[in-house]
């Protein structure tokens, strides 16, 4: 769904004013929506009505477009974030070009943050207003050879929600040894037996397996303790080593991920209804070793995810 940012500007002059008041103060311009894209050192600004999104669920979906001009090819730029500022996915969409089709260039596939950033984010959910700095290289869909540098900002008034209305899963984390902000999530049942894996993506270039041999909603306790040897009631910890990918499928390789050895324990805080969804949050306490040497502590991860029953 997109929607139109677009207010009216009212100007009363009369010729008293004109008379007596100086031409910085003949007239107060309201507050607009707008922006301002550089692709590739061209600068445009972007107006009101080619700034268009909402927000919904646990994430912003921005549009920024503009056509064809003398020194600028025809584009359309979607910047997907978190309501908390954190970095998803952005999607360029190059017109016009000499191929007489659209191209189409993305962040990284699993480490969107090692090459684009969002900075001075701000959003105020309730009176719709949002701001941010954005800035990065993104590539052409499976083709990393080709690529383009894209910096803004943006201001828009009245953003608009949308009300949620699936329940949602999610994993975030914040201390001075690891952000942790999932833009994926994966949650998979085995037919033949009762166990299941909870994929987190992490725009860090990390993932998180959340491993149970049952589901969650039916686990009586309020703590899971696990480690090496727990089997399939486990938290397992990745990082992404594979080359730079950009591509729309996303394939995921076992070889391209490096395994750590994990312990630790999961909490579970609540369990609860969300839009006919069964959902499990709790918080989990993580160690990460390689070779037996610690190299992340990480405490009080927050995790949401849905019974599979």
């Amino acid at each position: 769904m997109k929607l139109n940012f677009k207010k009216n500007l009212f100007i009363v002059v009369t010729l008293f004013l004109v008379a007596s008041c100086s031409s910085n103060e003949d007239v107060i311009d309201e507050e607009i929506s707008q922006a301002k894209v550089t692709i590739e050192n061209n600068t445009v600004n972007v107006p009101e009505n080619s700034i268009n999104g909402n927000s919904n669920c646990n994430s912003i979906h921005l549009e920024l477009s503009g056509n064809e001009t003398n020194t600028f090819k025809g584009y359309r730029l979607n910047i997907h974030i978190s309501k908390s500022g954190d970095l998803e996915r952005v999607k360029y969409y190059e017109f016009n070009n000499p191929q007489g089709s659209i191209i189409l260039f993305l962040t990284p596939n699993f480490n969107p943050l090692s090459k684009f950033k969002i900075e001075n984010f701000k959003y105020d959910e309730t009176t719709g207003r949002l701001e941010f700095d954005f800035g990065g290289t993104v590539f052409q869909d499976e083709n990393i050879n080709n690529n383009r540098k894209i910096s803004g900002k943006v201001k828009v008034i009245n953003f608009k929600t949308i009300e949620c209305s699936i329940g949602t899963a999610s994993l975030t984390h914040s201390s001075n040894d690891l952000d942790l902000h999932a833009f994926t999530t994966v949650l998979t049942k085995f037919n033949f037996n009762t166990n299941q894996i909870h994929r987190f993506y992490l725009n860090n270039g990390y993932k998180i397996h959340m491993k149970f041999s049952s589901d969650l909603w039916n686990y009586v306790g309020t703590e899971k303790f696990f480690n090496i040897n727990s089997g399939n009631d486990n938290v397992e910890f990745y990082k992404y080593i594979g080359p730079l990918l950009a591509d729309q499928m996303q394939e995921i390789r076992n070889s391209d991920w490096k395994l750590f050895q994990t312990s630790g324990k999961i909490i579970i805080d609540n369990k609860y209804i969300e839009n006919g969804d069964k959902i499990i949050s709790g918080r989990i306490n993580l160690v990460v070793q390689e070779n037996g040497v610690i190299i992340y502590t990480l405490s009080g991860i927050k995790f949401k995810t849905k019974s599979l029953l």
